[in-house]
């Protein structure tokens, strides 16, 4: 038969046995823990990563594709002011043509006033020398009436 202290001993053995393999299990998960928060780090970190190259290669064809809009719509300014400056020519060879037709016009009407004054002056002598023809009837008419 064991003693009493044999015992006590024992399981006092026993326990600080089990509190060993305890804290050793305690340490190993702790450990283990860690590993695992190390390895979800570097895992978020590749995740991050991943994330902002993705971003970068979306931002990349966004300034890609805005590039390709800003020559475009700078391809259809230059078409336009192209087209504005032959429409701007077309309209001052027009505005000159109707200018030289004014100025041809203006000549005709000017002969054609200076042909109209020099029929009325020609009229106007015609029509005095009429009035003194006239006039002078009348006087005539008048002293034989005397």
């Amino acid at each position: 038969p064991k003693k009493m202290s044999d015992v006590e001993s024992e399981s006092e053995s026993a326990r600080l046995k089990r509190e060993k393999e305890e804290a050793i299990m305690l340490a190993k998960e702790a450990k283990q823990a860690e590993k695992d928060a190390v390895i979800a780090e570097r895992e978020a970190k590749k995740m991050e990563k991943a994330e902002a190259i993705e971003q970068a290669k979306q931002d990349k064809l966004a300034a890609i594709e805005k590039a390709k809009q800003d020559k475009i719509d700078a391809q259809k300014a230059a078409k336009k002011k192209v087209e504005d400056d032959k429409q701007a020519k077309i309209d001052a060879k027009n505005a000159a043509i109707q200018a030289a037709k004014d100025e041809k016009q203006a000549k005709i009407d000017e002969k054609q006033a200076k042909i109209e004054e020099k029929k009325a002056a020609k009229q106007a002598i015609i029509d005095e020398r009429k009035a003194k023809k006239e006039k002078a009837k009348e006087e005539k008419a008048k002293k034989r009436a005397e």
